[in-house]
């Protein structure tokens, strides 16, 4: 017959060992919860692509609308109003975040959802020409005073 002791120590192990097993599978559970969860994520990134794809449209034809008023400016007062040439400026710094918003768009799209056939100076295959394009936008706001 086997101790007291000797039993104590079995059951022990055997608890240890029950224990081992059941972390075991909670860690493989979380782990493929947090997988299943990452490749839902996607349609979170979706909503900010689509997001800044209406932005973008939408700017354009502000863009559009206002460059017909700035050409329209000159026309009328036949070159002599001052101003002209602000509105030309602020007309190429609004194309400008236009344009930048719609490269956030389609690098947030093909970083994370799907590859789309691009131009190769569009390709982008990390977030440092996203970042650098923003930083770019960021400097082109402050230089204007604003």
């Amino acid at each position: 017959m086997r101790s007291k002791k000797y039993r104590a120590k079995s059951r022990l192990h055997k608890g240890l060992f029950s224990l081992r097993i059941s972390i075991r599978f909670l860690i493989i559970f979380l782990f493929k919860t947090m997988e299943k969860l990452l490749q839902k994520s996607k349609s979170l990134v979706l909503i900010a692509v689509v997001s800044l794809l209406v932005a973008s449209a939408a700017a354009f034809l502000w863009g559009a609308v206002k460059t017909i008023f700035v050409i329209k400016g000159p026309v009328v007062t036949y070159g002599k109003d001052p101003l002209s040439l602000v509105a030309l400026i602020e007309l190429m710094d609004i194309f400008l975040i236009t344009t930048a918003l719609f490269i956030f768009s389609v690098g947030l799209y093909e970083l994370f959802i799907k590859d789309i056939v691009l131009p190769d100076w569009l390709v982008i295959r990390s977030l440092t020409p996203v970042s650098s394009t923003g930083q770019a936008l960021t400097l082109s706001s402050k230089g204007r005073g604003n």
